[in-house]
């Protein structure tokens, strides 16, 4: 959403786990014996504790540990504990090099230490001695982090848990590895050890506990069987806190299988507020914690249809109102597009342009050293511009030279006959494979932003600058996807593009009494918009001194499919306020991710946080990250023995202060708002000295603070920007054979206004079932029809690649009279 995590390298992982632990002297993976996720969901976040126990029974030798782990990119790591027999191993984070030199000194003092940081190459990979374990001893590994929940239709939220480590690695299907860095991380996991020895064996279990102090009025799994210890067999119980376990039934413990959830309440789309605090002496700075989440309602959309519709694979709602616009299409047609990535880029668009929606406008741009255009401006979308836009695309090479993207934004984005329109939301589609100079283009295209203009881009291969496509779209208000050369390239198009048809919100705004605020996140002004699938989430940070017992929130947006104003207000009581250090935890990950990414990037200007002091550096994001027990770039993982659970605790709260490494680099600076400024303007340099903190925002910063806090809409913006995790697609399934059409072929046939026109040879094929036209409908609506059921028999792997059509389809039938389904049902198929 505002901002995504960003603490891996671009596009080089799947939404899969890795956690598996092997003995470094042989490389020998420890097979698994038992495997329990407990999670736990609360409003804005869900903790997730994943308990490993391995067979150890028949090592006859000692084994000196090392433990791999790699999780979603959303999650924040935040507990590892190693038991080792019956000695505990506890992980806690500290400055790296503070944490090297206790490594080395424990070492010598002949204790059991171990230390982690990223792998260089490849940061989502951690690894971790975890130190010796005797022949025959126990082995316990539990591992904690936190993520945020995701969103489907507005409608659910959504819950998934990935398996241990990904089939396709340990029976090396390299015919599935098909992202960016697929092949390169197996071949790096196989030279730590043998991935084919991974075997899945072991039981998993699963329970999920859902308190988000509302009644829950709809859950469903669509991979297991649920039972709920507070109402079994009955998922439309009013509960207000449920506990879902697994049935009892062999095929729900199978390990290799994905987990998802799916659960809603009747006050989904309500503003909720949550309040809590945490003990913590470290951050009494920022004591309390309100967390106040929003997910807009734009659909009226049925809890069952809304179901369906999510097995079937369609991510838009069937009376979904569709925000048509202008629509650019940007393509890289240099050089380097030729053979391969020009056919892939051609199928793409033609794809782009049979799903479009009627009462639309659109143009084609192809760009090499220098750049043309279709037609002088965007013409209205109709079968007669289809026919001239596609034999246009067909024609198409790659042959146009160079590659400077800067060109066409300027002249045409730009330009006052498109970006400047406040009426039409102008969709722009970037194509390319291409390295260019990226931070001029990003600064163009963020100093432009607005609302209504939206920037997707679509990198091809692995040669494309990832760091472009991944921030012009970020910066753009817009969403990105990374194909590679063997990936099938249409689902991830029709993800951008429906993406673009969806409402939004723009223009947040927060108030609030209480007069000093540490922090907010992320800030309001940075907000442009809030789409569908999106639930926004601001986290108010303050110290423990207030003196109203009732706080008082108002978010204030604006609607501009609707042109009407919108405003939620919620209340929350401070005697009330909850002893949760989670919601602490996620909001330091985010100020952390959003810290580290400005530097990451160079950015100048940055707004994604408001604060109360006036500048922040490298030592504050390590003394929050220590503070927190959060993993960052600059700090590292050390594991000490510890008996108890208290002493443990009692560690972490002994090395809250930072101790600077010797000859340490002079660190960056961030200079934030503080106090009324009505944007944040946080300006980067390097700072002249030492600049010595007592924690991120602490009184040790600015002594200004916020008296009735308000925000407003800055000019300069960032995007809400998720990146919905994705179900695999099986790509081993063969797309046609000696019978049947593809599914693109029947696209082909596909018209403006959504109807299907085919001969009668075509028709014949199509026609599997042999069906009669009794009614003697028309031709066009007929053939529609039957390609409609072909589709949905024949490709419904596929179907994220032609839902948009196919929906198109369905409305060119009700205009015509026919309802689709009930059709069916008359046919009963």
């Amino acid at each position: 959403m505002f901002g995504r995590s960003n603490w891996i390298i671009d596009g080089c992982c799947k939404n899969s786990n890795i956690f598996v632990c092997y003995d470094l002297t042989n490389e020998r993976l420890i097979p698994l014996s038992f495997a329990k996720y407990s999670s736990k969901i609360l409003p804005g976040l869900c903790i997730v504790q994943l308990e490993l126990k391995y067979s150890t029974d028949k090592q006859n030798e000692p084994m000196d540990l090392e433990y791999v782990f790699s999780i979603n990119e959303n999650a924040a790591v935040t507990k590892m504990i190693v038991k080792l027999d019956k000695t505990k191993v506890y992980g806690i984070v500290k400055e790296k090099e503070e944490a090297k030199q206790e490594y080395e000194k424990g070492l010598k003092q002949g204790k059991t230490m171990a230390y982690s940081e990223s792998d260089p190459k490849y940061p989502q990979i951690k690894r971790v001695k975890v130190g010796q374990l005797a022949p025959k001893k126990k082995l316990k590994i539990t591992f904690e982090y936190i993520q945020p929940l995701e969103v489907f239709l507005n409608k659910f939220w959504k819950f998934e848990l990935f398996p241990i480590f990904d089939q396709n690695y340990v029976q090396e299907n390299k015919a599935q590895m098909i992202g960016i860095y697929d092949e390169q991380i197996y071949e790096y996991l196989d030279g730590l050890f043998r991935i084919k020895d991974f075997q899945f064996t072991f039981k998993q279990e699963i329970q999920v506990e859902i308190d988000f102090g509302s009644p829950i009025t709809f859950w469903k799994s669509p991979t297991h069987k649920l039972e709920s210890t507070n109402a079994k067999n009955n998922a439309k119980v009013n509960n207000q806190h449920l506990v879902l376990l697994l049935e009892d039934i062999p095929n729900n413990y199978d390990p290799s299988k994905q987990f998802t959830l799916l659960f809603s309440s009747d006050e989904i789309n309500l503003p909720r507020a949550i309040l809590s605090h945490t003990k913590n002496d470290a951050l009494q700075y920022q004591k309390y914690c309100a967390t106040l989440t929003f997910i807009p309602k734009f659909n009226e959309v049925s809890l069952d249809d809304a179901y369906s519709q999510y097995l079937d694979g369609l991510i838009i709602a069937d009376n979904q109102k569709i925000k048509r616009g202008n629509y650019l299409f940007i393509i890289d047609r240099s050089g380097s597009m030729s053979g391969s990535r020009i056919k892939k880029a051609k199928e793409a668009l033609i794809l782009f342009l049979k799903s479009l929606p009627q009462d639309s406008e659109y143009n084609i741009i192809s760009f090499g050293t220098n750049f043309t255009k279709l037609w002088n401006v965007s013409q209205n979308y109709s079968q007669n511009t289809l026919e001239t836009a596609i034999k246009h695309v067909e024609e198409m090479d790659a042959d146009m030279g160079g590659t400077c993207i800067i060109a066409p934004l300027k002249q045409m984005i730009y330009h006052k006959n498109y970006g400047a329109s406040k009426n039409t939301t102008l969709n722009v589609f970037l194509l390319t494979d291409g390295q260019d100079t990226a931070d001029p283009i990003i600064d163009l295209v963020q100093k432009n932003n607005l609302a209504q203009t939206r920037i997707y881009t679509l990198g091809i291969g692995r040669e494309c600058s990832q760091y472009l496509i991944r921030r012009v779209a970020e910066v753009g208000n817009g969403k990105y996807q990374i194909v590679s050369d063997k990936e099938d390239i249409n689902e991830k198009v029709i993800d951008l593009l429906e993406d673009s048809l969806t409402p939004y919100l723009e223009a947040f705004t927060l108030e609030s009494n209480i007069p000093n605020i540490t922090s907010i996140i992320p800030n309001p002004d940075s907000i442009v918009s809030l789409k569908k699938n999106q639930e926004l989430t601001f986290q108010i940070l303050f110290p423990n001194q207030q003196k109203p017992e009732v706080l008082e929130f108002k978010i204030r947006c604006y609607d501009p499919q609707n042109n009407q104003q919108i405003s939620y207000s919620v209340k929350l009581n401070l005697n009330e306020s909850q002893d949760n250090e989670y919601f602490h935890k996620l909001a330091a990950y985010k100020f952390i991710t959003y810290y580290e990414n400005s530097i990451k990037y160079g950015q100048n200007n940055v707004n994604f946080i408001k604060l109360n002091k006036n500048k922040i550096d490298s030592q504050d994001i390590i003394a929050l990250s220590v503070q927190n027990q959060i993993l960052c770039s600059r700090t590292a993982f050390i594991c000490e023995v510890c008996d108890l659970e208290d002493q443990f605790q009692q560690q972490i709260k002994q090395r809250v202060s930072v101790v600077q490494p010797k000859q340490a680099r002079q660190p960056a600076q961030l200079y934030a708002c503080s106090g009324y400024q009505s944007r944040c303007n946080i300006q980067l340099q390097q700072a002249s000295s030492q600049y010595k903190s007592s924690g991120c925002c602490s009184t040790g910063g600015s002594s200004k603070s916020y008296s009735n806090f308000n925000t407003s809409p800055s000019p300069q913006k960032y995007a809400l920007q998720t990146q919905p995790l994705k179900k695999q697609t099986d790509q081993s399934i063969d797309k046609s054979d000696s019978d049947k059409f593809t599914y693109e072929t029947l696209i082909q046939f596909a018209q403006a206004n959504g109807c299907f026109i085919i001969n009668k040879e075509v028709k014949s094929k199509i026609n599997f079932k042999n069906l009669q036209n009794h009614q003697n409908l028309k031709d066009d609506v007929w053939f529609t029809f039957l390609v409609l059921l072909y589709l949905e028999n024949y490709f419904s792997q596929y179907k994220k690649s032609w839902q948009l059509v196919y929906q198109k389809g369905i409305s060119y039938l009700k205009q015509n009279g026919m309802d689709y389904k009930a059709k069916k049902n008359e046919y009963k198929l």
